[in-house]
């Protein structure tokens, strides 16, 4: 897959581009239905399938909101290059940018250094100045130059017993992230949660107790809520690399030491080795329960031993 930053630095038009834009935060299946979409038209035709969003994030720019990310830009492209794109295009979003009236944006920039033959959109993409660019101006420019313009529906999945449809979207995932709900997140994104760090010393606390944990320190600006979940903890760099590891993970401030601080801490079931200095990624599976003070470290290391035995069931259900 070709990567660039932004349009002006594309060499020239490539082949029968097939186009989607959007902010794809998450590449969640709402998106991954879009994306297997443009692919399959792309390369039925011989084309090119290209893929344009935007960073950083229009929110920040306009500072109308401070929106964690679901995925870091790196996380974006490798989730889009796994899916079969040939280009991911990432315009910098800038306010200049946010101020073009849609047909200039869509003369200047999508016909002028793309030229794409088809384009595809979410049901709910907007673009241009005030967000007044929409499915409409894009089919009303491009159509009546021999280029198709398609919008996708939103995506639902069943929620209750009811059966009532919830739509994919990448904010409700960051609440279901944000309240704990991993498991809902999961279903949406079609894969764990996660976030990546670099494993760092602690207090050794928890090798006191029986319960050795690595202690991950992380980028990532969206945290699930405090408590303890069923994770994957998967190794990244030599030796151990792509090895997944069940593990049961806290957040949270760790009220029976009473620390003023957030740790994320993953104790690795059937684990001994060495992780300092480690890239790791874990995964949130499901959550086992919230974060809560013990009387004393006999009641923690019970409480721990029976945390290991519900993340191995729940961990079993779900393959890493």
């Amino acid at each position: 897959m070709h990567f660039f930053r932004d349009s002006s630095s594309l060499p020239g038009p490539f082949p029968s581009t097939v186009l989607t834009i959007g902010n794809f935060d998450g590449v969640h299946l709402g998106h991954q239905m879009i994306i297997r979409d443009v692919v399959a038209r792309a390369h039925a035709k011989g084309g090119t399938a290209m893929l344009m969003t935007f960073d950083p994030p229009p929110s920040r720019v306009l500072g109308t909101a401070s929106v964690p990310r679901i995925l870091t830009l790196q996380d974006k492209v490798m989730r889009v290059e796994g899916l079969g794109v040939d280009v991911f295009l990432c315009e910098t979003f800038t306010r200049d940018l946010a101020v073009l009236e849609p047909l200039v944006f869509i003369r200047d920039i999508l016909e002028a250094r793309i030229r794409p033959t088809t384009v595809l959109i979410g049901y709910d993409f907007c673009f241009g100045k005030d967000r007044k660019g929409d499915f409409a101006c894009l089919k009303e420019y491009f159509e009546p130059r021999g280029v198709d313009v398609h919008q996708f529906q939103a995506l639902t999945r069943p929620v209750g017993a009811e059966g009532g449809g919830e739509i994919i979207s990448s904010s409700q995932i960051r609440r279901n992230v944000l309240a704990g709900e991993v498991a809902e997140a999961r279903r949406s994104l079609g894969r764990p949660y996660f976030i990546r760090g670099t494993v760092v010393h602690g207090d050794a606390r928890g090798r006191t107790i029986g319960f050795p944990t690595a202690n991950l320190e992380t980028e990532h600006e969206l945290l699930p809520a405090h408590g303890v979940y069923a994770t994957w903890l998967e190794i990244e760099g030599p030796e151990l690399a792509g090895k997944v590891l069940p593990a049961v993970t806290n957040i949270g401030w760790r009220p029976t030491f009473q620390e003023n601080r957030v740790t994320i801490e993953t104790y690795v079931v059937d684990f001994d080795g060495d992780l300092y200095g480690r890239t790791v990624r874990l995964e949130f599976v499901d959550r086992i329960r919230p974060e809560q003070k013990f009387s004393g470290i006999d009641a923690l290391k019970a409480q721990i031993a029976m945390d290991v035995d519900a993340a191995r069931r729940l961990l079993e259900a779900a393959a890493p």
